[in-house]
């Protein structure tokens, strides 16, 4: 079996894996939890290190805390997705497994339709935040962020005048710019809300959202924080990680609050405002009607008028883990394993109705 991860470079790049030292870390432990027992060991490799005949170049073992490069070939019998297919590459990598009949975890349609905001917005429209798709044929940006501010105006009794624009396609926040409308006009914003004034770069981010598919979504508005999760009143996301067990159906398995600037901290669902459930359930259980088998999340935010909206499907979770906590470390390991057992069970069951397309 081989896990192909985004984060990991090619064994001849000269770099090394993972962008931070903690997600390292996470990984090696990972590893370690996968391949300690008698079972069928757990490569990991880069999509880079990919070739055409379905073997993988070489991969990377962990020792003393630090991932070296193996070079040698690697047949992929069995791939675990931790790419995507947000990538031309890494798309092309997915479809090739798919023409040599490579069993892939997880659903290579989930995967797709989760990594299209847009489409998302659709399946959910009453469940996000008001948003519309940027027309690449229609009037120039500022045209068009003019027109939803007005769109926001007959959806909201009060808003507080920003959106976002994000890529259709676009992950960890790569791409995202904030819009905020003044009585004088409209300000350009970095996803972390300073104001971008330079009007070269100001062009280049228009030419950009005008020329790859961006939606607009009204930006919510959660500076009250989440206070019954028992951490600083601050802005919250909130994720929520669920396992498809049957058509229709998806069983919850933990949850996650990233509370800025402390980062992802493992919240017990006993401290969850019901209202947020109000939301995700019928997400998650729609999810798991439209698709076989997965582990995905489902993203939301409380806004201070109180509203819990969806934010975002992901089905590409990850397993950064906070070691100095130990409620953290217990969480992880128990989504890590629940990764691991439902991947084995897959590999060992193939003949099952629910894993022959992965469409």
């Amino acid at each position: 079996m081989v896990m192909l991860n985004s984060e990991i470079p090619s064994v001849r790049s000269g770099a090394s894996p993972f962008y931070s030292e903690e997600l390292s870390k996470s990984y090696i432990y990972f590893y370690h939890l996968a391949n300690s027992g008698e079972g069928e060991p757990l490569y990991f490799a880069s999509g880079f290190d990919f070739r055409d005949d379905g073997w993988v170049e070489g991969h990377w073992v962990p020792d003393g805390g630090r991932w070296h490069p193996v070079f040698e070939p690697v047949p992929i019998g069995f791939c675990f997705d931790k790419i995507g297919n947000v990538l031309p590459h890494y798309e092309w990598v997915i479809n090739r497994l798919i023409q040599l009949g490579v069993p892939i975890f997880g659903h290579v349609g989930l995967s797709r339709f989760v990594n299209d905001k847009w489409l998302c917005y659709q399946e959910f429209p009453t469940a996000h935040a008001l948003t519309a798709l940027i027309d690449k044929d229609g009037p120039w940006a500022p045209e068009q962020f003019i027109e939803f501010f007005s769109m926001m105006d007959n959806h909201y009794e009060h808003h507080h005048n920003w959106s976002i624009l994000k890529p259709v396609n676009g992950w960890e926040s790569r791409g995202i710019y904030l819009v905020a409308r003044h009585p004088e006009g409209l300000s350009l914003h970095a996803f972390w809300g300073d104001e971008i004034h330079d009007q070269g770069q100001i062009n280049h981010a228009l030419h950009q959202i005008m020329t790859t598919p961006y939606i607009i979504q009204a930006r919510l508005d959660r500076h009250e924080g989440i206070p019954e999760v028992g951490l600083p009143v601050e802005r919250h996301d909130v994720r929520f990680i669920f396992m498809i067990e049957d058509r229709g159906r998806a069983r919850f398995l933990q949850t996650y609050t990233k509370a800025f600037p402390h980062g992802m901290v493992y919240i017990p669902m006993d401290y969850m405002p019901q209202g947020a459930f109000e939301v995700i359930e019928p997400v998650a259980n729609r999810v798991a009607e439209m698709f076989s088998y997965g582990i995905f999340s489902v993203d939301v935010m409380r806004d201070v008028s109180g509203s819990w909206f969806l934010t975002e499907l992901n089905d590409q979770v990850g397993l950064n883990t906070d070691f100095a906590k130990e409620d953290d470390v217990r969480g992880q390991t128990s989504l890590m394993q629940e990764y691991l057992k439902e991947m084995r069970f897959m590999r060992h069951n193939l003949h099952l109705e629910k894993y022959r397309s992965p469409i």
